[in-house]
């Protein structure tokens, strides 16, 4: 939680700085900036039933997530040349969500291989 304010902090303040986009570009761009964080509190707080590997591959990308995400934010000049200001808050959360749900599934597919060689 503490992640996701840290990052809707750094994007507040940096287009503060440079534009004044209207109200509704700000809560379009929070709510894109926070997707990652809710989707990820969700899946932590359906994971007791699930595998243990699965869980800790939830904690690991959530970690991963909050740290990148932030340090990607706090450094707006981590774009690709002549591309927009708005890239790397545009692009880094789908990114990262989709890293993560690539490590999650091979700890979940990881996981349901190893429990059905154990009853062979």
């Amino acid at each position: 939680m503490v992640a996701a304010i840290g990052a809707l902090v750094s994007f507040a303040l940096y287009f503060r700085a440079t534009d004044h986009p209207p109200l509704l570009i700000h809560v379009l761009f929070g709510g894109w900036i926070i997707g990652p964080y809710v989707l990820l509190a969700g899946a932590i707080r359906r994971s007791p039933k699930w595998p243990q590997a699965v869980q800790t591959a939830i904690c690991a990308c959530t970690i991963a997530i909050a740290s990148l995400m932030i340090t990607s934010f706090a450094n707006p000049n981590l774009k690709p040349t002549g591309s927009p200001r708005a890239f790397v808050f545009v692009m880094v959360p789908p990114a990262l969500l989709a890293i993560a749900a690539v490590v999650i599934g091979i700890a979940g597919y990881v996981t349901r291989h190893e429990a059905r060689g154990s009853r062979t």
